[in-house]
């Protein structure tokens, strides 16, 4: 019996033994189950916060594109820029498409660009500078103007700049442009436009003068062969009214840049600028009375390295009709030209009727030039004195 008792109470022994090494087991088992659980919550958790954080960085970074990134449509383009000149060099997303008359134009961005002309060979532009106000003389000038460009064949008109220095003025200025032209018209400030009321007249005369571009936001015109790159507002803060527009090297090194990726065999260069380029001498295209040779070397530096054929200048009015053949220092140029010539560079002067006196003695009271470019013969200009 005593045997028999103390079987039992080892097997009871040994069944506790095994029991108990059963729960722990299933403790220890549970407690691993709750670690992983934590463990692989952790990690979901985690995960979730990572993709939160990495969706919240996409939203700021798409928020910060609409605020300060460039334009994604043309529509996009005056919400952006009104304020801002020169523009950085920019691409929508999708080329906006204008028709002037017989002429399909395409915007992408900062290159505006004529549908087809691929193997024309010559073009004829109309130069307009200084217009500066809408006064009755003026108001005739640019009346006469448009009928020679008309005469002529012209085929787009340039307007350097100094369109008008108020609101007001810059108005009557766009009414009439808008009213006398109906060919494409490349309009962009000098050193007195303030800019945000440039672009807001832009604005207000576009929808129904869609041949009136704002070349405050396009760097480049390119026509088949013929590449006209422009260089709005001035060089220098000193000489330019408040609100004006005011490029830095960073719009000429942009320039350097794409004159380099545009060169190819048989293009022709031009540049617009309402200021010139510095020269040397009274016969320049920069010499102010009192002042000297006052205009850009980096202008004169660009033209140089890339052989800007032909260069569209103002804003010195006293230097009006000053020409010269090369950028070397410039001698009396005298119009009308026998021949074409293979470089060209001009100070067009004012258009407007204010009186105004010349470094060459004669008194202007307006004009504007006919630019011929032919890719074989070279360039001929035809000055218009009003």
């Amino acid at each position: 019996m005593e045997r028999r008792s103390a079987g039992m109470r080892f097997g009871w022994a040994i069944h506790l033994f095994l029991v108990g090494n059963l729960l722990a087991g299933c403790a220890h088992n549970a407690e691993q189950e709750r670690a992983e659980a934590q463990r692989l919550a952790e990690e979901k958790a985690a995960q979730e916060a990572a993709e939160k954080a990495k969706a919240e960085a996409k939203r700021q970074e798409a928020l910060e594109a609409d605020l300060f990134g460039p334009p994604k449509s043309w529509e996009d383009v005056a919400g952006k820029y009104e304020f801002e000149c020169p523009v950085p060099n920019y691409t929508l997303e999708q080329p906006h498409a204008v028709k002037v008359g017989a002429h399909q134009f395409w915007i992408h961005g900062a290159l505006l660009e004529k549908e087809g002309d691929s193997d024309r060979k010559e073009w004829r532009i109309g130069v307009l500078g200084a217009i500066k106000d809408a006064t009755e003389p003026t108001q005739k000038n640019l009346k006469k103007a448009a009928e020679i460009f008309a005469k002529q064949g012209v085929d787009f008109v340039i307007v350097n700049g100094d369109l008008a220095d108020q609101f007001d003025d810059l108005k009557g200025v766009f009414d009439l442009l808008a009213s006398n032209f109906d060919i494409p018209m490349l309009v962009f400030p000098g050193n007195v436009d303030p800019v945000n009321g440039f672009n807001r007249n832009f604005m207000r005369v576009s929808p129904e003068h869609p041949n009136i571009f704002n070349m405050m936001w396009h760097h480049h015109l390119k026509w088949g062969k013929l590449h006209l790159f422009v260089v709005p507002g001035y060089h220098n803060k000193d000489f330019s009214q408040p609100g004006a527009c005011i490029y830095r090297d960073k719009h000429i090194e942009l320039l350097d840049e794409l004159m380099t990726d545009s060169k190819n065999m048989g293009e022709f260069y031009a540049l617009a600028a309402h200021g010139p380029p510095r020269g040397e001498g009274r016969y320049d295209l920069d010499y102010a009375a009192g002042g000297g040779n006052v205009g850009d070397e980096r202008l004169a530096e660009l033209i140089s390295k890339h052989n800007v054929r032909l260069g569209l200048f103002s804003h010195i009015l006293e230097a009006g009709a000053n020409a010269k053949t090369s950028m070397d220092k410039a001698s009396k140029f005298t119009f009308p030209m026998k021949s074409h010539v293979e470089n060209f560079y001009v100070n067009v002067g004012a258009s407007s009727g204010m009186p105004w006196d010349l470094n060459n003695g004669r008194l202007s009271q307006g004009m504007a030039a006919v630019v011929h470019i032919h890719l074989e013969q070279g360039i001929k200009t035809d000055l218009i004195r009003f």
